[in-house]
């Protein structure tokens, strides 16, 4: 309590010396307020030390808050020192965990987590019985383990945080932190029906809590829409962004840069149901507000490049597709940005490649990132794989480069993502891959195939599969 009232003197003393009427008619930037601040705290040698890392943490704070990351850090990392100075267990543990949450916002997970077992170590130690602070230290350990790309270590804290918030159905603010990791987290472990169920329901209590801040909500909708996308339910998905996307507008106003995120997702839910202008139309929007507010050479700009050449590539444009995704390729490249919008504008560049013409770069672009199909946790995966193993097959096939094994494209035939026209494309590549192989045995039996019976809808099925069943056909 004592240090609590300490604190809170010292930021209402700092404030009530920046009255117009203490400086001269000077307003002073918020900035200036800090710094200002800062200097106080560090020409008070006889403070105590709990109590200087509490202030330190407190402009530390302050400081991130303003999107001044080294600062701020620098800041906590003395709060930080401050505390293992001292005696008192508890403000060490607060320390490692305010610092382990602002690693985490900086990008640096590596040391966040170290941070958090730094914290639970001292939890244990003191033998506290405390599920606050486990809550904090299971949530962030959680976070940084899912940002590392550890999701079978993230699930368990994560897990018991949830579950320990969602005792007594309260902890909305705290859960809204963790929901959307939590949900993804359970959808790369393959349970995709939990994400669901579980963001559904969060998002339902989360709507009728009284005074629950528009970020939260908005976290509970993204995380539920999200979930939502997974099970293929977009119409539902694009209702989930959409309230996201009005909580985030409330808060920063229409044209922010905190509102892309959730327009990226939306406009992904819109694509999936076909509607690829309206999702071009909304990726426009993202790059637009992106290049306003950030380096030319920044990573948001140009995944924002890359996601709108892959939506125009999606309706077929690939006069505005190919530059695009050549520039916001180039630029993640050049980055070592190696993510989700990478390896998805990859693909989007073949299927724009091999549509005006250009087999060989298409093949070759293709090979080059094929080995990131493979594995558990493949960055090419679900309807992406399907996409990318019949565009594969389609090249080889256009560069006259018969295979001595043909590709598994079972693997599309039995896939619960493929539509039938994939089904059917696979069934033709295949046959015509024996036949090139010698294998007219196994072609015979392939275009006997049900999926190509006389019957069949072969309207939807990629032209060049037509001709090519055609051909094979007596």
């Amino acid at each position: 309590a004592k240090k609590a009232q300490a604190v809170s003197s010292f930021l209402v003393n700092l404030f009530t010396n920046s009255d117009p009427t203490q400086t001269d008619g000077h307003d002073p930037r918020a900035s200036e307020l800090l710094d200002k601040g800062v200097r106080e705290i560090e020409a008070q040698p006889d403070l105590g030390d709990a109590t200087r890392a509490a202030l330190l943490t407190s402009m530390g704070s302050a400081y991130l808050s303003l999107k001044k990351a080294e600062r701020g850090l620098d800041l906590m990392r003395k709060a930080d020192q401050a505390a293992r100075a001292g005696s008192d267990i508890r403000a060490q543990i607060d320390s490692a965990m305010t610092l382990g949450r602002a690693l985490i916002n900086t990008g640096e997970s590596e040391q966040a987590l170290h941070e958090m077992q730094r914290a639970q170590a001292l939890y244990d130690r003191l033998g506290m019985d405390e599920p606050d602070i486990l809550v904090k230290i299971d949530t962030n350990s959680g976070i940084a383990l899912a940002n590392l790309s550890r999701p079978e270590e993230a699930l368990g804290p994560l897990e018991r945080a949830f579950e320990r918030l969602s005792a007594n159905d309260q902890g909305f603010e705290e859960r809204g932190v963790m929901m959307e990791v939590y949900v993804q987290v359970l959808i790369q472990l393959d349970r995709t029906d939990d994400a669901v169920a579980i963001a559904e329901t969060a998002y339902s209590a989360a709507r009728i809590v009284p005074d629950l801040s528009k970020v939260r909500l908005a976290g509970f909708a993204s995380a539920a829409g999200m979930a939502l996308i997974m099970a293929d339910r977009h119409r539902e998905a694009e209702e989930r962004y959409r309230h996201a996307l009005e909580g985030r507008e409330a808060i920063f106003g229409k044209g922010h840069p905190g509102t892309t995120s959730v327009l990226q997702s939306l406009s992904v839910a819109i694509r999936n149901q076909g509607r690829y202008h309206e999702a071009a139309a909304i990726s426009q929007q993202i790059l637009d507000i992106r290049r306003a507010h950030l380096p030319p050479d920044s990573g948001d700009v140009h995944r924002a490049e890359v996601n709108l050449g892959s939506m125009h590539s999606f309706t077929g444009n690939d006069t505005l597709a190919l530059p695009l995704l050549r520039s916001g390729l180039a630029g993640l490249e050049r980055g070592a940005d190696r993510g989700t919008a990478y390896f998805n504008g990859k693909i989007s560049l073949v299927r724009s490649l091999e549509r005006t013409g250009e087999y060989a770069e298409a093949l070759a672009i293709s090979s080059e990132i094929e080995p990131n199909r493979q594995g558990r946790h493949a960055s090419i995966s679900g309807k992406r794989a399907i996409e990318f193993d019949l565009m594969r097959m389609r090249l080889h096939i256009r560069l006259d480069q018969p295979l001595t094994d043909c590709p598994a494209l079972t693997f599309v035939v039995e896939a619960k993502e493929a539509t039938q026209a994939q089904r059917i494309e696979a069934v033709i590549l295949m046959a015509h891959c024996d036949r090139q192989g010698g294998r007219t045995e196994q072609a015979a039996i392939r275009l006997a195939d049900p999926l190509l019976s006389s019957g069949a809808d072969l309207g939807s099925v990629n032209p060049f599969a037509r001709e090519l069943l055609a051909s094979m056909r007596p």
